[in-house]
């Protein structure tokens, strides 16, 4: 929730200081560069709010130390099971930043960590903005501006999407390998 706040707080500033960088440029005639400036100040708030991040969250009552504290009891066997299923299904954090870095403006990076309301969200929006811009109606620049903003802020975003999405994988593993070494024993 405080990620979300902190989001909304950085919009918050975002409208404003490019409200108030366009107002200041319409004097001079340069109204778009006035908001580019104004948009240009509300990124080094971003980058604030992102770099304070949550430290503590896989320590405090996140799903890694639970991770930890679930594979305590397994045997080596166990263990050995876990990683080698984990090492196949985990997400790759290069490969999500390289497909953010050529997929972004369709979703591509949120297709592969299977957040498909984002991911669909994405390229809705996409399409809405090339279907405006391509007719000649300017109002496609305010969906192409908002696609942009939530490229650039999803950056910031996707590195703890991908961790927690490996740790609810490898959740799922553990899981998975106790009821079957749990069966296996009971049957033997």
């Amino acid at each position: 929730m405080e990620n979300f706040m902190g989001f909304l707080s950085w919009l918050l500033f975002a409208i404003i200081t490019g409200l108030i960088g366009g107002f200041i440029g319409k004097k001079k005639d340069r109204y778009v560069e006035g908001i580019l400036w104004g948009f240009f100040l509300s990124w080094i708030g971003l980058i604030v709010i992102a770099s304070k991040g949550d430290k503590n969250a896989s320590v405090a009552g996140g799903s890694n130390f639970d991770n930890l504290l679930l594979k305590k009891d397994l045997t080596p066997l166990q263990l050995t099971m876990i990683q080698s299923e984990f090492s196949k299904r985990q997400k790759n954090k290069g490969v999500m930043y390289v497909l953010w870095w050529f997929t972004s403006t369709f979703g591509g990076h949120r297709y592969y960590l299977g957040d498909m309301g984002y991911a669909v969200f994405f390229t809705l929006l996409f399409l809405v903005s090339i279907t405006l811009l391509l007719n000649g109606i300017a109002f496609g620049i305010v969906p192409s501006m908002l696609l942009v903003i939530l490229i650039f802020v999803d950056v910031f975003a996707i590195g703890k999407i991908l961790d927690k999405k490996n740790e609810e994988i490898e959740l799922e593993i553990i899981n998975r390998v106790k009821l079957y070494t749990s069966d296996a024993n009971t049957r033997a």
